[in-house]
């Protein structure tokens, strides 16, 4: 029986596998969506991680020890050629209990995809990078007050995420 998968079919699976292993809580699983000489930008206009998988896994590690869990949901995948850009929408709880979402918008570039399939490259930005969440403050015969918060993430030199919230 003849293989019959499409490249373009090969790079969605991949894109599906990489967003799987953001909501897997594994940042070692994460980091091995990536091949080991893969360029890593995340945001956009961060210093680039080149050709070191040690340091791809540590930004993983630090970003998902920021939360109690996190993960990435894809909502549109686009292949052309060897890329492909996914929008999406992270969804996490903080360690403080708060629920957060954030979207944003990762680039992809694979090579050798019979190979390996892998990412070569990979650059994200966080749309607007801000968080909108719903708190409750309180309950009272039967109705639910709410109080919308917005937060903007900020990307530390560290490499830290920080979430800085304002009520509207």
């Amino acid at each position: 029986m003849t293989n019959t998968t499409t490249d373009s079919e090969l790079i969605r699976q991949s894109v599906a596998q990489y967003f799987e292993a953001t909501r897997s809580g594994d940042a070692y699983k994460w980091a091995d969506r990536f091949a080991d000489n893969a360029v890593f930008e995340d945001p956009v206009g961060t210093p680039l991680i080149n050709n070191d998988p040690a340091k791809i896994l540590e930004f993983g590690k630090k970003f998902m020890a920021g939360f109690e869990t996190v993960g990435l949901h894809e909502e549109f995948i686009h292949v052309v050629g060897n890329e492909a850009a996914a929008r999406w929408t992270g969804r996490a709880i903080t360690k403080e209990a708060k629920k957060v979402r954030f979207e944003g918008i990762n680039v992809f570039k694979f090579k050798d995809l019979r190979k390996n399939n892998v990412t070569a490259s990979l650059r994200a930005t966080a749309l607007a990078e801000r968080v909108r969440q719903d708190i409750v403050i309180s309950r009272n015969a039967g109705m639910i007050r709410t109080l919308r918060v917005n937060a903007s993430l900020h990307y530390l030199p560290s490499g830290d995420a920080a979430l800085t919230f304002r009520s509207q």
